[in-house]
């Protein structure tokens, strides 16, 4: 009965906010993560309507509710890499004036892998940020209004992200064995960036209050946008 009631309440109050996939998924800059006509609601502009745009919290940019489950979804680009390990060219890393010709300087890769890290910790933070205001926005605001946050232990609510990442973590396994250098301590083993955005999101997976009341999402998981696509067409996550 609570999603039917939420249903309603966006019908009712945010109708025109639901849009295509292809309008939801566009960054600012750059070509849509996902190609698709099926809509959802617009969750930025949900949250600008509630709280107005100067104090709008951040937001999960779309919502997406049925009999079973409430699901917030996130499009995020940036974590692409144009470089690979084909067209990587170690040689650009080489000191020729100060070493003999075939010395990567380590220092120069510790400086790009510093930047690396930097770069996908702003990234995730990123994320890490729209999930935890997002559900409190949803919870408490939306959820809130129906006079349905007590029936919270029968409700399903997702958090999805989809990224534009490599399947493999590409800058970070070259880079990988930067500390390894003439040591003898074993290599570490590769990084897949979508186990590397998912770990970070663990802290907001189910939680219980000291009543045995459920909070956070009771699900999270992160898609490459073909993979989130053949999803929504499957009709799974449509149910």
């Amino acid at each position: 009965m609570s999603n039917e009631l939420l249903i309603k309440e966006l019908n009712d109050k945010y109708k025109e906010l639901n849009k295509t996939i292809t309008i939801l998924s566009k960054p600012d800059k750059g070509d849509s993560l996902v190609t698709s006509e099926q809509e959802f609601y617009d969750f930025d502009m949900i949250c600008e309507r509630i709280f107005g745009e100067k104090n709008c919290p951040t937001s999960a940019d779309c919502l997406y509710v049925s009999e079973n489950e409430i699901t917030l979804i996130e499009f995020k680009s940036g974590f692409y890499d144009k470089m690979s390990k084909d067209n990587y060219k170690p040689e650009l890393l080489r000191c020729k004036k100060f070493y003999e010709e075939n010395y990567e300087c380590i220092e120069y890769k510790k400086l790009l892998k510093k930047k690396y890290k930097k770069e996908r910790k702003i990234l995730k933070d990123s994320l890490k940020l729209k999930a935890i205001e997002s559900y409190v926005t949803l919870e408490k605001k939306m959820l809130g209004l129906n006079n349905i946050d007590n029936n919270r232990n029968e409700m399903e609510i997702k958090y999805i992200v989809v990224i534009d990442g490599n399947s493999e973590d590409i800058i970070e396994n070259i880079f990988l064995d930067l500390t390894h250098i003439n040591t003898k301590t074993k290599k570490s083993k590769n990084v897949n960036v979508f186990d590397s955005v998912r770990d970070s999101l663990k802290r907001y997976e189910l939680k219980y209050d000291s009543l045995g009341n459920k909070y956070l999402y009771d699900d999270i998981k992160v898609y490459p946008p073909l993979e989130f696509l053949n999803l929504v067409n499957s009709g799974k996550f449509l149910k």
